[in-house]
């Protein structure tokens, strides 16, 4: 396998997630506002005790493994372009990573949500561990801004990836991160603005692989002018 098809199967892993993201069919359930007897009702009927097994929530464990992959394949994207001193690619793979490690953090709060619902357990504890778990959901949206904003000073200051992707990084990591306050209201929108760049961006990598392998030469500042 050539290094130009790997880098097309680290790139598909974007379009992978949002595939595999919406099929997986979230954002079902109760109001992240809702009242506890309204969780309780929700998770003690037939549909959603033992639910957690179904496809739906190993769809979504599956994208975001194919997610860690797309923000490696960027993190190398942007690392080709860096000084040795360079700190960009680092915060870059963290802050994607990281967003992949709190959505999956909060399987295990997702997992006992299922298990126990139906078997008398206080409306209270499935409240909590709902709670858990759409609290990880949103953490992720902040994440994933600072790894866009990693993205844009990337491709717009050093050229690592076509200026459009840089320029829809530098809109979305901001939306991102100032969503996580209005998680009830509007935030949603932000998120679904990453899904769309997520997609755009992979399949660009995907079709055009050299447009993040031959990166746009960096500005240099002369030797004269740096002691001005």
């Amino acid at each position: 396998m050539t290094d130009r098809t790997l880098g097309r199967v680290g790139a598909a892993g974007g379009a992978a997630f949002v595939v595999l993201a919406l099929a997986a069919g979230g954002g079902q359930g109760p109001a992240n506002d809702a009242s506890r007897e309204q969780i309780g009702r929700y998770f003690t009927t037939a549909k959603t005790i033992g639910g957690f097994t179904a496809a739906g929530p190993l769809l979504e464990i599956l994208a975001m493994l194919c997610l860690l992959v797309f923000w490696s394949r960027i993190t190398g994207a942007v690392r080709r372009v860096e000084s040795d001193e360079g700190w960009l690619h680092r915060v870059v793979y963290g802050a994607g990573v990281g967003s992949v490690i709190l959505k999956l953090s909060s399987f295990p709060a997702a997992f006992a949500l299922h298990s126990r619902s139906g078997k008398g357990v206080d409306p209270a504890l499935l409240t909590a561990l709902y709670d858990m778990n759409n609290a990880a959901f949103v953490l992720g949206w902040a994440a994933s801004g600072v790894a866009l904003l990693g993205v844009a000073v990337a491709a717009l200051r050093y050229g690592a990836l076509p200026r459009w992707i840089g320029y829809g990084a530098a809109a979305i990591g901001p939306a991102l991160l100032l969503a996580v306050p209005f998680a009830d209201g509007p935030g949603p929108v932000a998120f679904l603005a990453l899904l769309l760049w997520l997609g755009a961006t992979s399949l660009t990598l995907m079709i055009r692989p050299e447009q993040a392998s031959k990166p746009e030469a960096a500005p240099s500042i002369s030797t004269s002018a740096a002691y001005i």
